[in-house]
């Protein structure tokens, strides 16, 4: 027994590891907050941290539930996403070669700056639905979307439903942690307890979910881990320092390709200083040297990226900040959704550095600086650049971007 009760304390330090809850000791150990910038303690060790200040009620959560204003999702007292999530829903629905790019909705989706059928802005719309990251899945001849969102869908105007194709979403309203059709169509399914949308052209099945975890212990917990360990053993003096071996972990910025033999799986994650991991399999192509070339013009004493390859597999790290001379969130599209790989064995290979941008180029984009593509309005609405390889047409449901681009030249 102990007294002097530290629930409602998340600052109060442990004694041998040990705090005091409601009378006896309970094993604690130390705990983020969201963005991971203070650490304190929550009375199970299935909570997570939410805020060390305010009441009892607001600073932790159970595990399974998610801050209410945002993408953060409590799994087993460690922060994650609902994103993470909608990836693990959608990789069980590819088949054969397959792209899934989860990502904020400026760099996921094509541009927004059209109106729906009932004359609203589709930026408003997706704003008003305070949607979270898009995840895209292209597997074969299907494009499917997926989002979530933070506001109770019985709250949301009947007509910015129109985004969606459909009218109504109350025939999935069931609070069971499943995915229910909102309609007939079986196009646009929801997650009522997950707030989570799953969008398709075409009709398709969304199954029950059954062992999450060795879902996600398959498609990225342990190909994430074994990435990490490779870096970490290749890139023995990595651009900054090794927070990227603890810092990837709610995987809601996620690029997964497979084409063929050939793969690349990234991921890039933090707040203000960001890490980014990658991983190229299969490829003839010396990845390294384009990285190396950025890094050798870009980088400064808090910022770079290292690259290292065993045999065909390359291994990139990237680490910085928007203060510093390369930003990993700038040139991460560079490095997978604008990576044009076509199941051999080589990438394109057209290289930015000589001044020319190319629609299918490899490597880093001149740090982002090209201009716009020229769009073709019969096959793409509003095509918007510097994105120009990666995102979902959702003006006209017609695949990625890189459709909507002409070649074209321009002095980086």
């Amino acid at each position: 027994k102990c007294i002097g009760n530290q629930r409602a304390n998340p600052l109060a330090q442990p004694l041998n590891g040990f705090r005091c809850i409601d009378g006896d000791w309970a094993e604690s150990e130390p705990k983020s907050m969201p963005d991971g910038t203070v650490t304190g303690y929550c009375p199970e060790k299935t909570q997570c941290l939410v805020n060390v200040f305010g009441s009892e009620s607001s600073q932790c959560i159970e595990s399974g539930n998610y801050t209410a204003s945002d993408d953060n999702y409590c799994e087993n007292g460690n922060w994650s996403s609902r994103t993470k999530l909608l990836a693990l829903k959608l990789l069980n629905l590819k088949s054969g070669d397959f792209t899934l790019f989860c990502d904020d909705r400026k760099n996921s989706l094509n541009n927004l700056q059209y109106l729906t059928e009932s004359g609203e802005i589709v930026s408003n719309v997706l704003m008003n639905l305070q949607t979270n990251n898009f995840c895209i899945l292209k597997s074969g001849n299907k494009v499917i979307a997926a989002t979530s969102i933070s506001k109770n869908i019985e709250d949301i105007p009947r007509n910015s439903l129109n985004i969606l194709g459909i009218t109504s979403c109350s025939s999935a309203l069931v609070n069971d942690g499943q995915y229910h059709s909102c309609d007939s169509t079986n196009k646009v399914w929801y997650n009522k307890r997950l707030k989570s949308f799953i969008y398709s052209e075409v009709p398709i099945t969304i199954p029950s979910d059954q062992n999450i975890l060795g879902s996600f212990e398959g498609h990225i917990g342990t190909p994430f881990k074994n990435i990490i360990n490779a870096i970490k053993r290749l890139i023995t003096n990595p651009p900054f320092d090794e927070s990227y071996v603890k810092g990837i972990k709610k995987f809601d910025k996620l690029y997964i390709n497979q084409q063929g033999s050939t793969s690349i799986r990234g991921s890039i994650e933090g707040k203000t200083f960001k890490n980014a991991v990658i991983q190229y399999t299969g490829f003839s192509s010396d990845i390294c040297r384009f990285v190396g070339q950025f890094n050798q013009a870009k980088k400064d004493v808090s910022s770079g990226l290292s690259c290292r390859n065993e045999g065909n597999t390359y291994y990139v790290l990237a680490q910085g900040s928007q203060l510093s001379n390369i930003d990993p969130e700038s040139v991460w599209p560079d490095l997978t959704s604008k990576l044009r790989s076509s199941g051999s064995t080589s990438v394109s290979t057209g290289s930015c550095f000589d001044n020319i941008k190319n629609q299918d180029e490899t490597g880093v984009d001149c740090g982002g600086a090209c201009k716009s593509c020229i769009s073709n309005q019969n096959i793409c609405q509003n095509a918007q650049n510097g994105d120009l390889c990666g995102g979902l047409d959702i003006a006209y449901t017609s695949g990625y971007k890189n459709a909507c681009c002409k070649e074209f030249k321009l002095c980086c």
